[in-house]
């Protein structure tokens, strides 16, 4: 019995003590295992998806590949085929007597077919217009810029107006006349001149009457632009003329052909005065081509005949701007200033009648719309010059921040500085026209009555003037200003 409970505790110990710790060390050890059995399955199963995609898309790929091969292998067999011809009729080209005929005796010369397969064709350039040099190309272009430089300078150096002391009676049109003749005899000397010059440095020439009487004609035109601006609008003028030289240079087809330049050049060549002027010297020194000479000539007369007649008209019109300018330049000291010898514009009839009909009427009204323009005066000044310098400066970040030819931007500043400058002088007027106005408050009424007739001799002077000068649209203008001016003073003197 003591046996058997020893024995049975010795196997009870043993049970507890070694085999269940051992059998839960297994059981543990094999659910660790299970575990990581099934996320090495878990991983597995995605490995074979991803597998299976790769293996699809490569199926699509060796599908296409095949395609593809079995197109090439059929191209293959139409080169092979295509190879078999030509070898086949190389071969009877080759035992015919048609090739000796052609190359010799000789058969095939390889450094001539190496030579045609390396420049199959040859081109052969005919010139029509031959030229000796470059410079024979580029003259017509620094020649017409000579005239116009030159013209300007004259005009820079020497007086514009014509006084008329020592010759009474002398008209305004007698006066621009004999000014510009003076001035277009030394224009056509430097013309003649240049032309002489290119001609002894070795510039070509199919004619050489032709090229002095095109330059001769360009320097006229030329000098009647810039005399009938520098007289008319006088500084402001002179340098629309210097805006034009520079907007000339790459818009005339002087340096490239009008295709290659921008549309916007492209566009506006035709109106410039230099386009004609190159065309026709062009034409002189490389040769004729059709009608093109004679119609650069005309065009280069139109151009003179309509600024001829232009500074004719206008220049009497803005006799009382010019002097306003010029005696505001005068009286800056900044730029040089030359008297503006046109007579002043006189009052109008009506404003005389109306002063000596009801001066203090008169006074009255024209000072009550003086006080309203000066107040606006200051505004309109500040506005102007804020605006002159804000658009432009507008315009270079919008021109900065867009791909738009920069070409658009020079030519708005150029606009918007010509448009600045109008504003201004137009501002000014109306205030020197008022100041003028109130002189004739203070005026009695005797110096009102010769002041009166006066006006009357000055208005048929410029109908004379107009008549002299062959305008007679001109004239019929002045008989009807003189009736209206008529009848409105007759109408305030019964007032």
């Amino acid at each position: 019995m003591r046996q058997a409970t020893s024995g049975a505790s010795a196997y009870s110990t043993t049970l507890f003590g070694t085999t269940l710790p051992a059998v839960n060390d297994a059981l543990d050890a094999l659910a660790e295992t299970s575990s990581a059995l099934s996320g090495a399955l878990e991983t597995q199963r995605l490995l074979v998806a991803q597998t299976g995609l790769v293996i699809d898309q490569l199926d699509a790929t060796m599908d296409t590949a095949a395609s593809t091969v079995a197109e090439t292998d059929r191209l293959f067999a139409g080169l092979e085929s295509e190879l078999g011809i030509v070898y086949n009729d190389v071969l009877a080209f080759g035992t015919s007597d048609a090739l000796s005929r052609l190359v010799g005796e000789g058969g095939l010369d390889a450094d001539k077919i190496a030579a045609f397969m390396a420049s199959p064709t040859e081109v052969v350039t005919e010139q029509l217009y031959p030229l000796n040099a470059y410079g024979s190309a580029m003259a017509p272009l620094f020649m017409n810029l000579t005239f116009w430089i030159g013209a300007f300078m004259l005009l820079v150096i020497m007086r514009q107006e014509a006084d008329g002391e020592g010759i009474p009676g002398l008209t305004l049109a007698q006066r621009y006349w004999g000014r510009y003749l003076f001035l277009a005899a030394i224009a056509v000397m430097q013309a003649v001149i240049c032309c002489v010059g290119v001609l002894a440095l070795g510039v070509q020439t199919v004619s050489a009457p032709a090229l002095i009487f095109a330059a001769a004609l360009a320097s006229l035109a030329y000098l009647s632009i810039i005399y009938a601006f520098s007289v008319t609008l006088q500084h402001i003028g002179k340098g629309i003329c210097v805006v034009l030289v520079f907007a000339q240079i790459p818009g005339a087809t002087g340096l490239y052909p009008i295709e290659m330049t921008s549309p916007f050049f492209q566009s506006i060549y035709p109106l410039f005065p230099f386009t004609y002027g190159i065309g026709a010297m062009r034409e002189a020194i490389c040769g004729f081509y059709g009608g093109q000479y004679v119609s650069d000539l005309l065009v280069l007369a139109l151009f003179l005949v309509l600024f001829m007649a232009l500074g004719l008209l206008i220049r009497p019109l803005m006799a009382n701007v010019n002097r306003m300018v010029a005696r505001q330049v005068r009286d800056g000291g900044l730029f040089n200033g030359e008297d503006v010898d046109i007579p002043v514009r006189p009052y109008r009839i009506s404003q005389i009648m109306r002063a000596l009909s009801d001066k203090d009427t008169y006074a009255t009204a024209l000072q009550q719309r003086y006080a309203t323009f000066n107040r606006w005066y200051p505004r309109l000044m500040k506005g102007a010059l804020v605006l002159g310098v804000a658009v432009p400066v507008v315009l270079a970040v919008i021109f900065a921040l867009t791909p738009t030819e920069k070409v658009w931007l020079l030519t708005g500043w150029l606009i918007w500085i010509i448009v600045i400058f109008v504003a201004l002088v137009v501002i000014e007027s109306l205030r020197f026209s008022f100041e003028r106005q109130l002189k004739l408050e203070s005026l009695s009424d005797a110096s009102l009555i010769d002041l009166y007739g006066a006006t009357a001799d000055v208005e048929r002077a410029a109908c004379m003037d107009a008549r002299d000068a062959g305008f007679g649209g001109r004239e019929r203008a002045c008989a009807r200003d003189a009736a209206r001016d008529g009848a409105e003073g007759e109408e305030a003197r019964h007032e």
